[in-house]
C-alpha cells in the first residue's frame, strides 16, 4: 500500500494515516474510538515497540488527546541513549542534568507570566507537564523517600 501511496504522491499526513491502519496493535484501536486517529499517529515516532505499546496503553486507560499523546511521545523520542554514551549510569547522570537545567530555564521563562496569556497549546503542554510532574511526586511519597529529595529545597 506505500509504494502505491508513493507513487501516486500523496501527501505526507495521508501516508501517516495510512501507517496508522498497517499497525496490528493500533489499528483497531483507532477503528474501535478507543484511541484517536491523531494520537496513533505521533504513537508512530516511538520506535520501540514495547515502548510504543506501554505508552499507547497508557494513552488509553488515562485518556490522553492528541496534545498529552503528542508531550509523552517526545519525552520517550528524548529520553533514548544517545550514541556514544557510556553505560546507563552516564546516560542517567546526563539526563539528571538535563532535567535540572530545563526546569530552571523553564522557570525563568515562566516567571511573572499567567497562564490565561499563554497560546492553548502551550497550556495544554504544561498541564500535561504537571499531570506527569504529580504522578512523580505521588510515586516518590508513596516510596517513602520524598522527605531527602524535598529537604534540599529549590536554589534561588
Amino acid at each position: 500500500m506505500n509504494k502505491l501511496a508513493r507513487a501516486l504522491k500523496l501527501p505526507p499526513e495521508l501516508l501517516q494515516r495510512m501507517r496508522v491502519f498497517e499497525d496490528a496493535a493500533l489499528a483497531p484501536l483507532v477503528l474501535h474510538n478507543e484511541l484517536s486517529l491523531t494520537a496513533a499517529v505521533e504513537l508512530l515516532r516511538v520506535t520501540n515497540v514495547s515502548q510504543r505499546t506501554a505508552l499507547m496503553n497508557q494513552a488509553i486507560e488515562e485518556h490522553w488527546d492528541c496534545c498529552q499523546t503528542r508531550a509523552a511521545v517526545r519525552r520517550a523520542c528524548s529520553a533514548r541513549p544517545h550514541a556514544g554514551q557510556h553505560g546507563a549510569t552516564a546516560s542517567a547522570q546526563d539526563q539528571d542534568r538535563k532535567v535540572a537545567s530545563l526546569s530552571r530555564e523553564l522557570d525563568r521563562l515562566l516567571d511573572g507570566r499567567s497562564l490565561s496569556e499563554l497560546p492553548l497549546e502551550v497550556r495544554r503542554e504544561l498541564m500535561a507537564l504537571h499531570q506527569r510532574l504529580a504522578v512523580l511526586i505521588v510515586s516518590e511519597i508513596g516510596t517513602g523517600s520524598a522527605s531527602a529529595s524535598t529537604s534540599r529545597g529549590r536554589a534561588s
